[in-house]
């Protein structure tokens, strides 16, 4: 699947819910290229590095198989206090 098709379905909830399942914490979910010589994308999700949650290789998308690709050393951003 392209990038631009995966960007039209980053903002379904269905497909946040297919790929954390269970899991409950901070999270960010974007998409990204397998490589950089093809358009072929894949969604990119960070997590923090306290979870033991398992997440999917792939999830189905239109009959497609999507790679997920998981960076478990992810740190949700913090507000700053401003004076």
């Amino acid at each position: 699947m392209t990038l631009m098709q995966l960007e039209s379905h980053i903002s379904i909830p269905e497909i946040h819910r297919k790929i954390l399942q269970n899991y409950t914490g901070a999270y960010a979910l974007g998409v990204t290229r397998l490589n950089a010589e093809s358009n072929e994308g894949a969604f990119h999700l960070h997590v923090t590095g306290e979870t033991l949650a398992e997440f999917p290789n792939q999830v189905e998308i239109d009959g497609e198989d999507v790679p997920v690709l998981v960076n478990r050393n992810w740190t949700p951003p913090t507000t700053q206090a401003h004076d």
